[in-house]
């Protein structure tokens, strides 16, 4: 059987400025194992700052690949998250705890690649290795309201996808602690995923 890598993308950003809930449509709880589940609410739109555009590229790119997953319903698997802003936004790394501070994002991050794995696995039976690829942004400004600029020097969504701690903690809340193995590679994490039972 072959080894063939399916590219699914993901991308996680984050909000700085609240919005009202005019902006959002319907909310959901994610239940992706017993005692992990969170509310989130499906956007309206990718937001109106340098988020839209990411989005747009995004799902451009992987409507002209062949390499990226597609769903039951012929969608491109390209997802974006916007992960909302939080006391740790100008904090050093390391100064707090990573499983506190992204405790939400892990349990929504899990059930998306839950829900692709499923797709891709059900698409394509005898692929043996998907790849999937998550993204964050490093730090950047925004305005601050009053006619200057403020510096997100802690962006959660980099923070996020930068320490595998976080990404092993999401494959391990998708398929099970005893389902996954992890192994590093030069540039990105890989697992192997029993999905056989045994």
């Amino acid at each position: 059987m072959r080894q063939f890598r399916y590219l699914v993308l993901t991308f996680l950003t984050m909000v700085y400025a609240n919005r009202s809930t005019a902006h959002y449509c319907d909310k959901f709880v994610l239940d992706v194992s017993p005692g992990n589940t969170v509310e989130v609410y499906q956007s309206k739109d990718a937001g109106a700052y340098y988020c839209e555009h990411a989005f747009c590229v995004g799902v451009k790119h992987a409507g002209a690949s062949q390499e990226v997953g597609i769903d039951a319903n012929g969608h491109k698997l390209v997802g974006f998250l916007h992960i909302a802003p939080d006391k740790h936004l100008f904090s050093e790394p390391g100064s707090y705890v990573l499983s506190e501070r992204h405790s939400k994002t892990r349990v929504i991050t899990a059930s998306a690649i839950k829900s692709y794995f499923a797709s891709l696995v059900s698409r394509f039976p005898n692929e043996q290795q998907f790849k999937i690829l998550l993204t964050g942004y490093n730090r950047f400004s925004v305005p601050d309201g009053q006619g200057g600029m403020v510096e997100i020097t802690n962006n959660p969504s980099q923070d996020f996808v930068k320490n595998p701690e976080n990404i092993d903690s999401v494959m391990e809340l998708a398929f099970g602690a005893k389902q996954v193995k992890a192994f590093a590679s030069a540039d990105e994490q890989n697992y192997v995923i029993n999905t056989d039972g045994r």
